[in-house]
């Protein structure tokens, strides 16, 4: 079933696996754009914010798609490391993303059996946490695991 012209095709069985809520969403870092940069972007835009040009060394790192390599040469060429931590938070700062959309649906979509959301996520942003803070007007953050704080 596709429920866009130009979505994937999706099968019968997952459908009814996840309205049965036996499904668990795995969502990488795609799903916080465009509210976030992507790595490229979030490359690039620290090193514009730090008012900053990549050495012929991150240039080939960059070139070559290894922007934490680009990022970690940054990082051990500056002699005040916190500015880089601090351009990296202002370009992934939550509270500036405006678009969420996605974040939404895949909070709607992903209820387990119980009407809870079952998302495993990669990201380290929060932008999951703050829509279901929206949508259900109670804090979240007891609900939200990272790691090996998941419970069994």
């Amino acid at each position: 079933m596709r429920f866009s012209p130009t979505g994937p095709d999706i099968s019968t069985k997952l459908i009814t696996a996840a309205i049965r809520g036996e499904v668990v969403f795995l969502c990488g870092a795609g799903v916080s754009q465009p509210a976030l940069p992507n790595f490229p972007q979030l490359t690039q835009n620290v090193f514009k914010r730090l008012g900053l040009a990549m050495d012929p060394a991150e240039k080939r790192s960059f070139n070559n798609t290894r922007y934490e390599e680009t990022i970690g040469s940054l990082n051990r060429r500056l002699a005040d490391r916190r500015s880089l931590y601090e351009a990296v938070a202002k370009e992934l700062d939550a509270d500036t993303a405006s678009n969420t959309d996605a974040h939404a649906t895949l909070l709607r979509l992903s209820r387990d059996f119980e009407g809870r959301p079952a998302i495993v996520t990669t990201n380290f942003d929060t932008l999951f946490e703050r829509v279901l803070e929206h949508q259900t007007k109670e804090t979240v953050r007891d609900k939200s695991f990272a790691s090996a704080q998941i419970p069994a």
